[in-house]
């Protein structure tokens, strides 16, 4: 381990080639459960390193709060999207990253693998954790104004029990409205909403390059805008295959996502910041010397079923990429991207 650890952190992906500057366009993959042995399982399996750790800036977050709960979707959520744990005026909301990003004249878009009626998605869109109803929180998409929204959880808005079919509302909004994963082939510069499953998304070797093809169609429909684009990519199958203890599943979902950063660092122009994090470390994995030549199954033991305490990793590549290095907490990463929105060409 600490030679795949050495490997990931050598020199040639730390400090090198970073862009200086604020970035026009701005990407965050939040890989929810990932921790650094995830990372070097996955190496293992795939047989070479996994296309984030040539990133130039690799930092890591505390993703504990200070009120000391455990690790969990709903408060990295709120700290990454809303910096709710160190706003401390009772007299105001919090504004969102999305708020942020649209007030800057930015086009937004959201991809994830729940419905998008989930933890992860609402908190960043809405920052209502509170609020369980699902059709609920699907007629608030209707005000959100977000550009491109991709997921699943379909039933929530077609299937009601008020009778309402929101997918008509959206399209009176002037939304295309997409239904399979083909149809996200060709780009559309008008808003998009498409939830291609009932409820989540299935596992990687089942969703046909969902993540990819959903990220290509995001950001071509988004490009060229005056204003850039702030996407975000949620992955939420990585920790449910750590709450399983299943390494197959657990490698499937990793790989899936290395495919996903490699396509996205090729089709990113030099105005384009990717984050990639974490968020926190789920299942306490450990990959042992048991196996450990490349192109097979790694050797690992699990020891949780939940959230761990370790930091969760942080990848940047792009402008700005420099204001991740380091050790931070998870709400310092809302302060991070809103300096870098603020400061936008």
């Amino acid at each position: 381990m600490i030679i795949l650890f050495s490997i990931i952190c050598s020199e040639h992906s730390f400090g090198q080639n970073i862009i200086k500057g604020a970035p026009r366009n701005i990407i965050i993959i939040t890989a929810n459960g990932m921790g650094m042995n995830h990372i070097a399982a996955a190496s293992l399996k795939s047989g070479d390193m996994l296309s984030w750790a040539e990133f130039p800036v690799t930092g890591f977050s505390q993703p504990w709060p200070l009120n000391g709960k455990q690790p969990s979707d709903s408060l990295i959520a709120m700290a990454i999207g809303t910096n709710k744990f160190q706003h401390t005026d009772k007299g105001t909301k919090p504004k969102t990253i999305f708020d942020l990003a649209k007030e800057e004249k930015m086009k937004t878009g959201l991809i994830t693998t729940e419905p998008v009626t989930g933890m992860i998605p609402k908190t960043f869109v809405f920052d209502n954790t509170s609020k369980k109803d699902n059709e609920a929180l699907a007629l608030d998409y209707l005000s959100s104004n977000l550009d491109i929204i991709i997921g699943g959880g379909s039933k929530y808005f077609d299937n009601r029990y008020d009778g309402r079919n929101l997918f008509k509302e959206f399209k009176k909004k002037g939304y295309n409205i997409k239904s399979s994963l083909s149809a996200l082939n060709s780009p559309s510069p008008a808003k998009t909403i498409a939830l291609l499953e009932k409820d989540g998304i299935y596992r990687a070797s089942e969703r046909k390059d969902y993540l990819t093809k959903a990220a290509l169609f995001a950001m071509r429909s988004m490009a060229g805008e005056s204003g850039g684009y702030f996407l975000i990519i949620d992955d939420s199958k990585i920790e449910e295959a750590d709450s399983l203890n299943n390494t197959p599943l657990l490698m499937e979902e990793m790989l899936d996502i290395d495919k996903l950063v490699s396509t996205l660092v090729q089709q990113a122009n030099g105005e384009t910041l990717i984050v990639v994090t974490g968020n926190y470390e789920s299942g306490g994995l450990e990959v042992k010397n048991g196996n450990m030549k490349p192109k097979s199954d790694p050797d690992i033991t699990w020891h949780s079923k939940k959230p761990t305490a370790e930091l969760a990793p942080v990848f940047a590549k792009g402008p700005g990429a420099e204001q991740f290095s380091g050790f931070y907490s998870q709400a310092d990463i809302y302060k991070k991207l809103a300096g870098l929105i603020a400061e936008r060409p």
